[in-house]
């Protein structure tokens, strides 16, 4: 096959495949909307209430309520202030979004009291007629409790005739309102409905002459088993589509989904482990370095005794052992380390013993990626053969 018999990449229409994306039509949630939007019309009629929509990442929580904005039903608001929840802390969030719904000269930023601040949001959410809905996406209830509490209280008042709508990716009990104007709804994506979703984006976007039948599937059953949703299995389609442009191979085939699973892996791998400091990073060295010596399962003591040496290779001070346990506890955290409890009684105490719970070839590139120890990269390399 020469080059000209190459086709120019499968997909055609990269917007559809981007998380802003909204299509027409939602499989898997048009019965969640149907239900949403009768809840509005018929049971909190002629009143406003509270729709809590929860669930993990890639769930189409975002995307059932940009549809139910889209709506122009009677008796669904005509209007919405759409606010995506980015700020620090509940005190900055509330004055944005307070700037968001308010008609007069925006607040500064600085300079209120907290209550203040509470008194212009309460007086902003007033002041909205009675065609107004409100939706917050993305904020946080550990951080978030006292705006999203108050908006809750607010819209859930029998005189109140505004729409909010919650997104919340993790939840605080105390915000599901047992008032007959809240709604709560979990979202999840089942298999099957994964595969419709990714079936609907690639007639929208791709050609799909290009796309072998085993790629959808594959990359829906990706998103669901890894609890991405929709969009872990989104990012491996796409993934996938890139690598078959670099190959010039003619269709997407279940070898490159593969192969973006390994690239994928590499790069959110990357990503946590840059989020951690040197000790960390030398830290899960030192792990590495007993796993390629073929040490692992090991305990604190002879982990410890790798750590100390490569502290030595950078000019580090080592960290205590009561110190380095919280570096022990984030990679345990991430799923990268993992360990076995011994209990051996009065003779030997209980202890544990750790070990990789990812293969350390896996680990070798993410990790070089976000550090910058050549030395001691290179001194595992050495052990390892390579």
């Amino acid at each position: 096959m020469s080059l000209f018999d190459v086709k120019p990449g499968a997909i055609d229409r990269e917007e559809v495949f981007q998380e802003t994306f909204q299509p027409d039509r939602l499989p898997g949630r048009e019965e969640i909307l149907d239900t949403l939007l009768r809840t509005i019309r018929t049971s909190w009629d002629p009143g406003g209430g509270m729709i809590i929509l929860r669930g993990g990442p890639g769930t189409g929580k975002t995307a059932v309520a940009k549809a139910l904005m889209g709506e122009s039903q009677s008796g669904v608001p005509a209007k919405w202030v759409y606010f995506e929840g980015e700020a620090s802390t509940s005190y900055q969030e509330t004055i944005q979004l307070t700037n968001a719904l308010r008609s007069g000269p925006p607040l500064n930023s600085t300079g209120y009291s907290r209550d203040a601040v509470e008194s212009h949001f309460e007086a902003a959410l007033t002041e909205l007629d009675d065609s107004h809905g409100i939706v917050v996406d993305g904020a946080v209830p550990d951080v978030h409790g006292p705006i999203l509490s108050q908006l809750v209280t607010h819209v859930t008042r029998q005189s109140s005739a505004l729409v909010g709508v919650l997104v919340l990716t993790r939840s605080d009990e105390q915000l599901l309102s047992e008032s007959v104007l809240t709604e709560t709804i979990h979202l999840d994506y089942t298999l099957s409905e994964l595969e419709l979703i990714l079936e609907q984006r690639v007639e929208l976007g791709c050609d799909s002459e290009q796309v072998s039948p085993e790629v959808v599937p594959l990359c829906a059953s990706y998103g669901y088993q890894t609890g991405t949703g929709a969009r872990g299995a989104i990012e491996l389609f796409t993934e996938a589509a890139q690598i078959s442009q670099e190959e010039l191979a003619p269709e997407i085939v279940g070898k490159h989904v593969e192969t973006a699973k390994k690239r994928l892996e590499v790069e959110h791998l990357a990503e946590n482990l840059a989020t951690f400091e040197e000790h960390a990073h030398l830290l899960l060295y030192a792990i590495g370095s007993l796993a390629v010596d073929k040490r692992l399962p090991a305990v604190t003591r002879e982990i410890y005794a790798a750590y100390e040496r490569y502290c030595e290779m950078r000019s580090r001070t080592p960290l205590s052992h009561r110190r380095l346990a919280d570096r022990f506890e984030a990679l345990l955290d991430t799923g990268v380390l993992e360990y076995t409890e011994i209990n051996e009684g009065r003779a030997g105490g209980a202890y544990r013993r750790y070990d990789l719970a990812v293969p350390w070839d896996q680990l070798v590139e993410p990790l070089n990626r976000v550090t910058d120890c050549p030395n001691v990269h290179r001194d595992v390399a050495r052990q390892a053969g390579n």
